[in-house]
């Protein structure tokens, strides 16, 4: 992929979103494990069987950098959605339900443990996993084909780049 341009956004927060109904349920535990035959190894399912979920884009940590939580996508509710899997108890808890979430754009912060970014439209928002607070971080001005990428995070959490492609079809990071 040829990169025409880069845009980086600082990470300052400016705005605040109200919390939408679904955010915080708890769809309780559906882990189970068991010892594959081949390796040896355990092997833990997260989800029920037949729960559509995902993990975030994999080059990207999937924990929480106090790895508390494993972070994933669902469609358990007939959209996707960003949901925590808490490592120690697993329970799932749902962490956005509003229309319009980029699920798969979800990335955790290096640096902050209780702070997830995402794409919902053209906006960056931060969402705190706990609180379930977000804020837009940012806005990704013009034309876009295709949506935006996911977002990442520089390992200091002082710099955050989303990719785009404007109309013209050619991809850049703004």
């Amino acid at each position: 992929m040829r990169i025409i341009g880069l845009a980086v956004l600082l990470a300052t927060v400016c705005g605040g979103a109200e919390k939408a109904p679904g955010v915080g349920k708890s769809w309780g535990v559906e882990r189970r494990s068991y010892t594959d035959p081949v390796t040896g190894l355990r092997v833990v399912e997260i989800t029920a069987e037949g729960v559509h979920a995902d993990n975030l884009y994999y080059h990207f940590s999937n924990f929480t950098a106090d790895n508390r939580y494993l972070i994933f996508q669902s469609k358990r509710t007939g959209t996707a959605q960003i949901y925590r899997y808490a490592v120690a108890s697993g329970e799932i808890v749902q962490l956005t339900a509003e229309a319009g979430v980029a699920a798969a754009s979800a990335c955790t912060d290096p640096t902050e443990a209780r702070r997830v970014y995402f794409m919902r439209g053209a906006e960056l928002r931060s969402l705190d996993v706990e609180t379930f607070a977000q804020r837009v971080v940012g806005v990704i001005s013009g034309p876009s084909l295709g949506g935006h990428g996911q977002p990442s995070v520089s390992g200091d959490g002082k710099w955050i780049t989303v990719t785009k492609s404007p109309m013209s079809g050619r991809g850049r990071s703004a």
